[in-house]
């Protein structure tokens, strides 16, 4: 899971002393959190004491950084690869709906390819790179 810069110096303060294979949320033995004790010892505090919308998941927030990534032109391999889906297909299959709204997007940036191209004496598509 790729991790935003902005986040590596809380998360070392939260993980200084720890082995490197110890979880990052740990219970008060340092073990691994059940899911059902994390929602209600972490999850349900958190989300109160951040005053987010009822219903928000962990599931939710997952999607939401997927949509995040696509947004910032991750492409369906880099997705996947963050997601931890076994292939492509399952990653197009729940996200293909946010990849229409860029057609224009990568149309636009193709014309600009394709002129730069013609402009420096290229044919696009037909010149062979020299080996």
């Amino acid at each position: 899971m790729p991790i935003p810069p902005h986040l590596i110096d809380a998360l070392r303060a939260q993980t200084k002393g720890r082995a490197a294979t110890a979880p990052l949320f740990a219970s008060t033995t340092g073990s691994r959190l059940s899911l059902s004790n994390w929602r209600n010892r972490v999850w349900s505090k958190v989300t109160k004491a951040a005053d987010v919308p009822e219903g928000l998941t962990p599931k939710g927030l997952r999607h939401t950084a997927a949509s995040l990534a696509i947004a910032s032109g991750a492409d369906v391999l880099m997705v996947q690869r963050m997601l931890g889906h076994a292939d492509a297909k399952e990653t197009l299959n729940t996200y293909a709906k946010l990849f229409p709204d860029r057609m224009d997007e990568v149309t636009d940036r193709m014309s600009k390819a394709r002129a730069k191209a013609l402009k420096q004496g290229r044919i696009p598509g037909l010149d062979q790179p020299s080996s």
